[in-house]
């Protein structure tokens, strides 16, 4: 499956009942606020136990470019405004989905950097293009967002061997760590080729 970026690999929300109710690794919670901090332990948690490789699998260093709140936050208003609807940048913001999402897609950077897959690694944040090319000793992990509502967000490995990968992820695995995890796997996959 396509890595639908770490929409699909970290946070469903759903809808049911008479009440809005969030739900994370198959915990359900009444309230926003409890959700966002259950995410955020979470997140928390995996860092702290992630395990670092005793060396570098590549010898090449890593770019992982993602855009900046602001420029995530006015595509999803152009997305939404594209199909019939008048949110803001504010209302936007104000979706939980959003933020998590956002939040899981800075912390990758830091991810890759512990768990000691590069030589080097350095996080550039873009507001209109990445503009970050890959060279014989640097490769590039970069957020592509998604234009249209049809699309959905995606990273892509970039290296001047092997072009540009879209990264995948197992999203049928149950929990958030797991599909972080598979996600590692996949960037570690291409890392070494």
């Amino acid at each position: 499956m396509r890595l639908r970026i770490i929409v699909a690999a970290v946070l469903t929300f759903s809808l049911s009942g008479c009440g809005q109710k969030y739900v994370l690794d198959g915990k359900v919670y009444t309230s926003k606020e409890e959700a966002e901090n259950a995410a955020a332990v979470e997140r928390s948690q995996y860092l702290a136990r992630l395990a670092p490789l005793p060396w570098p699998l590549s010898s090449r260093s890593v770019v992982i470019a993602y855009p900046s709140e602001k420029k995530f936050y006015s595509t999803k208003v152009s997305i939404a405004k594209s199909i019939g609807r008048s949110d803001t940048e504010e209302s936007v913001r104000g979706v939980m989905l959003y933020r998590d999402m956002y939040r899981n897609y800075a912390s990758l950077a830091e991810v890759i950097e512990k768990k000691n897959i590069f030589k080097a690694s350095e996080k550039v944040v873009f507001d209109r293009d990445a503009n970050v090319e890959p060279s014989d000793d640097k490769d590039v992990i970069v957020l592509v967002l998604a234009e249209s509502a049809s699309a959905h967000d995606q990273f892509y490995y970039l290296s001047k061997r092997n072009g540009r990968q879209a990264i995948m992820v197992d999203a049928g695995l149950p929990t958030v760590a797991q599909r972080r995890d598979s996600l590692l796997d996949y960037i570690k996959t291409v890392a070494l080729q």
